[in-house]
């Protein structure tokens, strides 16, 4: 089993630029204009290694949105990656965004759960929880891990306690191996727990992705949420792109294809559309410069992840 850090070995290097009182991000839900922003692992490695002017747009389009950012620990164990060790790019990408005064967390999964027990009973957030796990239909999949150790908590009329809470938590980091999708996962349950704490509002919680499996584990996924829920934003470097162009925070060409061109090379991508006029969704196949010249004209489709 990988040994993983939940706590990067470097960290007294960048914890300045970090909250130390994860209360602020909490105490935040009860306003109406809060935007939370899960970073997943790919997009923020992607975002971490772009050149200067790049970066700086993407620092100045989360600084625009109020986003306040959130890393679960299951995604600061996978930027540490074995050693445990930031890369200076990522400590330099902190040091960017604290120096532009946006708010940043590293959040254990299981703190999302105490604070929706502020708000709901103990058997509403276990119903809760109970359905976020058993949402996620996959492989090695912490579905599996309630199944196997936490039956007796999750099917049955048990009483939950933040310690068992925790422990399952905990056991699922524990599992973490490279190359699966346990982050995605946990940002999934994060997720699934904030979306039901009012006030109901649309565009409050975001999820940055560049990883398609992902992106299609959190659709899937949204769209069984129920009613009246908070419902999920997901970003990928083509939709940030879009966004900085629409909202005329970055309308250089030049600079807008090498933004895209730091995920996705010089490789064609396939973009999926939604065309308005028939009603359809199709896969086209463009190249960076296509692309960008699709952003930068009105066509009769949208950009879909």
């Amino acid at each position: 089993m990988t040994n993983y850090h939940e706590i990067p070995v470097n960290y007294t290097s960048f914890s300045s630029y970090i909250e130390n009182k994860n209360d602020i991000l909490f105490d935040s839900l009860s306003k109406t204009d809060t935007k939370i922003l899960f970073y997943d692992t790919c997009s923020f490695r992607y975002h971490s290694n772009l050149n200067e002017k790049e970066r700086k747009a993407i620092v100045d389009y989360i600084k625009s949105k109020n986003f306040l950012l959130v890393f679960i620990t299951t995604i600061v164990m996978e930027l540490g990656q074995d050693s445990g060790i930031y890369e200076s790019l990522y400590i330099n990408y902190f040091k960017e965004l604290y120096d532009a005064k946006v708010k940043l967390f590293f959040v254990k999964e299981e703190e999302f759960y105490d604070n929706a027990k502020i708000v709901f009973s103990s058997e509403t957030i276990k119903s809760q929880l109970k359905y976020g796990v058993l949402n996620i239909k996959r492989p090695n999949s912490v579905a599996e891990i309630a199944h196997e150790r936490y039956s007796d908590f999750f099917y049955s009329e048990k009483e939950n306690t933040s310690i068992v809470i925790s422990s399952f938590f905990q056991d699922v980091r524990n599992t973490k191996e490279h190359e699966d999708d346990l982050g995605e996962q946990m940002i999934l349950l994060c997720v699934y727990l904030l979306s039901q704490i009012p006030p109901l509002y649309e565009n409050r919680i975001y999820v940055f992705t560049d990883d398609k499996g992902a992106a299609s584990l959190f659709q899937k996924a949204f769209k069984n949420l129920p009613n009246k829920c908070t419902y999920p934003r997901i970003f990928n470097i083509i939709k940030i792109v879009e966004d900085l162009y629409i909202t005329n925070q970055v309308v250089d060409k030049t600079k807008l294809k090498n933004i895209i061109s730091s995920v996705y090379g010089t490789d064609n991508i396939n973009i999926r559309v939604a065309r308005e006029i028939l009603s359809t969704i199709d896969t086209i196949n463009l190249t960076v410069d296509e692309l960008i010249e699709e952003i930068t004209k009105k066509h009769s489709y949208n950009i879909l992840l």
